[in-house]
C-alpha cells in the first residue's frame, strides 16, 4: 500500500504514474486498474479490492483524494471502521495506492482515523511544492533530459511570470521547446504568457461572475483555440471552486474576512468575487462540481473522453 500525499499535484501525478508502471512490470502479466475518487461508493470499492481468487487478475486499486481521508466529511463511524478492516486485509496481488492533495497548514483537512491508519501502514511519499530555488533547478534539469538548453535569465522569467504549479510550468517549457532547443529570454518575453494571461482571466471571471452561460462557454472556446491544454483549463476551474469551498469552510468558522484573504493569500476584492459565487451557485453544487471535475480529469487522462467535448458538457451541465 502506498500514500502520495502533498501539494503538488504534477509530483503526485509523476509518483503515481511510476509506481504503477513499476508494478506492471514487476508483475509482467495483465492487470485490472480501478480508479476511486472523492465521494467513493463504498460497496464498489469493497467489491475491487475483495473480489479476488486464484483466476483473478493482479489489481491496482487507485483512490485520489477520498473524502473519508478527511474528518471534516464526517464519516459514518461503522463506514470507518469496515474500510480500515478492509485495508487490514488485502491479498497479495491487490495493490492499493492513495494519493491525497494536502497544502501546508491547511485547517479544512483534519486527517480521520483512515489517513491515519494509511499513513501508518503505508510507504509514504511526499509530495510538496518547491521553493524558488528548487524550482528552478528542477525545470533546469528537466529541460536538459528533453535535450534542449535554457537560460538562467530565461529561466528566471519563466518562472517569474507563472503561477508555482509545476503542471503548467513545465507544459509552458514544453511549447518553448517545441519551438526551439535552446530557450532564451527573447523567446519567453515574446511568447504567449501575455495573452494567455488575458485569456485565462477572461474565462475565470465569466466563470465567477456565472451570469451568463454563452459568456462562459465563449471564453472557454477561446481558451481552446488559442491552444489550452485541458489539464491547465481543469486546473482553473478546480482552483476556483476549491477556493470557494475554501471560504465556505472559513465562514462556517466564523473566521474574519481580514484572516481569511491573509490565509488564503488573495486579494479582498477577489474574495468578494468568490464569496458572491458561492452564494450564487451553493455549496452543495460545489461540491458536486468538484466531483464531477475529478471524474471528468481521469476519463480524460484515461482517453474515455474527448478533452474538448468533456470539458464543454461540463460547463453546459452547470447550468442544468
Amino acid at each position: 500500500m502506498y500514500l502520495l500525499k502533498g501539494d503538488e499535484n504534477y509530483f503526485l501525478d509523476e509518483n503515481l504514474k511510476k509506481i504503477v508502471q513499476e508494478i506492471k512490470e514487476n508483475l509482467n502479466e495483465e492487470v485490472e486498474i480501478y480508479h476511486f475518487s472523492f465521494k467513493v461508493n463504498i460497496e464498489e470499492l469493497i467489491g475491487a479490492i475483495e473480489n479476488s481468487d486464484i483466476f483473478s487478475s493482479p489489481r491496482i486499486v487507485i483512490l485520489r483524494n477520498c473524502d473519508f481521508m478527511n474528518e471534516k466529511s464526517k464519516v459514518n463511524q461503522k463506514v470507518s471502521e469496515d474500510i480500515i478492516k478492509l485495508l487490514s486485509y488485502v491479498s497479495d496481488d491487490t495493490h492499493i495506492i492513495f494519493t491525497q492533495y494536502v497544502e501546508k497548514f491547511d485547517k479544512n483537512f483534519v486527517p480521520s482515523e483512515i489517513f491515519d491508519f494509511v499513513l501508518k501502514n503505508a510507504e509514504v511519499i511526499e509530495c510538496n511544492k518547491m521553493n524558488e530555488k528548487m524550482l528552478f533547478n528542477f525545470v533546469l534539469n528537466y529541460v536538459k533530459k528533453q535535450c534542449g538548453e535554457i537560460d538562467e535569465m530565461a529561466l528566471a522569467t519563466l518562472i517569474s511570470n507563472l503561477p508555482n504549479d509545476l503542471s503548467i510550468i513545465i507544459s509552458e517549457a514544453n511549447k518553448l521547446l517545441s519551438e526551439n532547443k535552446y530557450i532564451t529570454l527573447t523567446m519567453v518575453e515574446n511568447s504567449s504568457f501575455s495573452l494567455s494571461s488575458k485569456i485565462d482571466f477572461a474565462f475565470l471571471d465569466a466563470l465567477i461572475k456565472f451570469e451568463s452561460f454563452s459568456e462562459i462557454l465563449k471564453k472557454f472556446n477561446e481558451q481552446v483555440n488559442f491552444g489550452q491544454s485541458s489539464a491547465i483549463i481543469i486546473s482553473q476551474i478546480a482552483k476556483t471552486l476549491s477556493d470557494a469551498q475554501t471560504i465556505y469552510f472559513y465562514k462556517k468558522d466564523k473566521t474574519k474576512i481580514e484572516d481569511i484573504c491573509q490565509r488564503m493569500q488573495i486579494h479582498q476584492y477577489r474574495l468578494k468575487l468568490l464569496n458572491n459565487f458561492l452564494i450564487r451557485v451553493t455549496y452543495e453544487k460545489i461540491k458536486i462540481w468538484i466531483q464531477e471535475l475529478s471524474k471528468l480529469d481521469q476519463e480524460i487522462k484515461l482517453g474515455i473522453v474527448d478533452e474538448n467535448i468533456g470539458l464543454e458538457t461540463f460547463i453546459v451541465n452547470l447550468f442544468k
